[in-house]
């Protein structure tokens, strides 16, 4: 009984791990613009404006800009270490957000 216990432990913990967050890109904002997640978590950013485009910018970090993102893309980012990460629109600079992760 023991075995299986400890069996079911590592079940529940693989399928905690790794989880999908998502943030609309919407009216000119990141939405949520707060995230929080754990470590090893998916924050995926979608563009659901009827036109024009935006990107995610983790400038503070040195990292290039995505691509943009037109209506209806994506871009994923996954998050292995804590802290909080700020990031904005390259085109819409006022347009920002941050993840915190845990």
């Amino acid at each position: 009984m023991k075995r299986w216990a400890g069996v079911l432990a590592l079940w529940v913990a693989g399928a905690a791990w790794g989880q999908d967050v998502e943030v609309r890109m919407q009216d000119m904002q990141f939405q949520p613009a707060q995230v929080h997640i754990r470590v090893g978590d998916n924050v995926r950013w979608l563009n659901t404006e009827k036109r024009g485009y935006h990107t995610v910018w983790f400038q503070d970090e040195g990292l290039d800009e995505s691509e943009p993102l037109f209506p209806g893309e994506a871009w994923q980012r996954s998050f292995d270490l804590p802290g909080r990460y700020e990031y904005l629109c390259g085109p819409h600079p006022d347009m920002r957000g941050v993840v915190i992760v845990e």
